[in-house]
């Protein structure tokens, strides 16, 4: 459904200045009445990343120093765990061997909410328990992606705040601005969400009211690379630190390589599922002891290793 909608904006950006960043993000959003959300504003993410591709490319440098970043060789990854059973032993033997790479944060979800009664609740407190009684040298994150209600959240942030949990993502829907403000005023775990957040307008309230430690814009659901590094700028007075949503990692990493390590100190990996998203790069970045190289290839680096392609075309017509 995106795909058409990124091709039906292009067709109506030929002929303009490709560098003509600012003036062209302003052209997708204001020709539509519907760009600030939905499929409409990823297709317009897509073209928008796909611009500050070319124009890398165009320069012959990485998206990240055409924004102005220097001054790091890698960026810290942390490990998201999506896709991880919590089954006995398999929820320690993960949280172990993250460590053992490298990883000094991980981040774990939740499979229960209210619905699942006083037996969900237990389960996702022992999940915490058993997380930190293995990664008590790493920061553990914890996402209910938008499941919880107010009652269970505060229920859930009381059992557990003993044992530090780094963050709590997103317990409630992006809109529900006075959940999160309750919620921020009965505990001290810090709160993140963003990548449902899908503009600075989105966004602002939640500064407003120092609802959020975290903000997780995702540049290919915000916007953009252009909207992403906008909504850095409108974090970082607030004293409010962001680390993109991990959906991709291309956008991600070249953003938070060019800002400062204060404001964004790493990039989400979803190590279970972003390098088969990648299969078909020519050294597609991935964490080395926790921490990706910093791309040097010009645009976000992405290259198709042609002879991959050519294999795996003669596997799926054998099969």
């Amino acid at each position: 459904m995106v795909a058409p909608l990124a091709e039906g904006m292009a067709s109506g950006l030929l002929g303009l200045n490709p560098m003509a960043n600012g003036y062209i993000w302003d052209v997708l959003q204001r020709t539509n009445r519907h760009s600030r959300h939905g499929t409409r504003k990823i297709a317009m993410s897509a073209v928008d990343n796909a611009l500050w591709d070319l124009r890398g490319r165009l320069m012959g440098v990485p998206v990240w120093q055409l924004l102005g970043g220097a001054g790091r060789s890698q960026i810290p990854a942390y490990a998201s765990t999506h896709g991880t059973f919590h089954s006995d032993g398999e929820v320690e033997r993960t949280a172990e061997e993250l460590l053992d790479e490298g990883y000094t944060a991980q981040k774990w979800f939740f499979g229960d909410g209210p619905a699942q009664g006083p037996e969900g609740m237990e389960r996702n407190i022992a999940l915490v328990e058993r997380t930190r009684a293995v990664g008590h040298r790493s920061a553990l994150m914890f996402d209910a992606f938008m499941s919880w209600d107010l009652p269970y959240a505060r229920a859930w942030c009381a059992r557990v705040e003993h044992l530090r949990p780094d963050w709590l993502e997103e317990p409630f829907p992006a809109a529900a601005v006075p959940a999160f403000a309750q919620l921020r005023s009965s505990t001290t775990i810090p709160l993140a969400a963003g990548e449902h957040l899908y503009d600075r307008y989105d966004l602002l309230p939640f500064l407003q009211k120092g609802l959020l430690s975290v903000v997780q814009v995702d540049p290919e659901w915000c916007g953009g690379v252009t909207e992403a590094v906008r909504m850095c700028a409108m974090a970082e007075p607030f004293g409010v630190q962001v680390f993109p949503h991990g959906h991709g990692i291309h956008a991600a990493l070249h953003v938070v390589a060019s800002q400062s390590p204060q404001l964004c100190p790493s990039v989400e990996y979803l190590y279970r599922f972003t390098p088969e998203k990648h299969h078909f790069e020519v050294e597609a970045p991935a964490p080395k002891g926790g921490a990706i190289p910093l791309p040097t290839r010009p645009g976000f680096g992405i290259e198709i290793d042609e002879d991959r392609v050519e294999t795996n075309k003669e596997v799926f017509a054998f099969s």
